[in-house]
């Protein structure tokens, strides 16, 4: 890791003054308007980078990620992802991702509500645009894990490719679980991703795990693999095996 380089576009994503959504923080999102992006604090130990939709409502609000004040955090994705037992195992869990992970979203603003639905909207690309590349070639992460198909489609070249995915646009999450799933059983390695920035200024490959988004129960067996099979490789991590 490039830890200056990474502060450097932490405080760049921190300030940054495109408002992409706050069109939306109207009404009881007006709060909102006054918040900046949500990202993770930079440290040298930390070797996972944990990519997610959105902040969401709450957190974005709140101006909290990786601490038990983050009810999602602790509550939903730690025990959805590692279904710990008791309050010791979840420190554990809390103490090993605080860490190893740095967690970064698709967008790093709450996207707002989608019309006429209860879910949020869908990020638009543009913050991953602006930064991702340049983050990821700083960062030289050990491990990438993607979770939704927001965050699939920042790789969705190297992903069609080094998973063998047909078709034009961008890989569908299941089609992308369920071939994840066929590499790990034929090569017993992660695959690999890797994205342009502007200026097709090129990135290196790095392994990479894609999740669905854990807001809701992983159920098919290709979720129910890709959870299953990043909870013991961070378990790993964490020296928690």
């Amino acid at each position: 890791m490039h830890l200056s380089q990474v502060k450097n576009i932490v405080e760049e994503i921190r300030s940054c003054s495109q408002k992409c959504y706050h069109e939306e923080y109207q009404g009881e999102l007006a709060a909102l308007s006054k918040c900046g992006p949500l990202i993770d604090t930079a440290q040298e130990s930390k070797t996972i980078l944990f990519i997610s939709q959105a902040p969401s409502r709450q957190a974005m609000k709140d101006g909290v990620l990786s601490v038990h004040e983050n009810k999602f955090f602790t509550d939903t994705l730690l025990k959805r992802l590692f279904a710990y037992t008791n309050k010791k195992e979840l420190e554990g869990l809390v103490r090993g991702w605080q860490e190893k992970v740095f967690w970064i979203h698709t967008a790093n603003c709450y996207p707002g509500r989608a019309k006429n639905d209860r879910n949020d909207e869908p990020p638009n690309m543009k913050c991953s645009n602006t930064f991702m590349a340049r983050f990821i070639n700083a960062f030289e992460p050990q491990l990438i894990v993607l979770m939704s198909q927001a965050a699939i489609k920042i790789f969705s070249g190297s992903i069609k490719k080094n998973l063998s995915l047909p078709g034009s646009g961008y890989p569908a999450l299941r089609d992308t679980l369920r071939a994840q799933r066929e590499f790990h059983q034929k090569n017993g390695a992660d695959f690999q991703v890797n994205k342009k920035g502007k200026g097709d200024q090129g990135i290196a490959s790095f392994p990479c795990i894609a999740i669905s988004h854990l807001a809701s129960h992983p159920s098919t067996e290709d979720q129910l693999y890709a959870v299953d099979y990043l909870a013991r490789r961070l378990r790993k991590e964490f020296d928690l095996s």
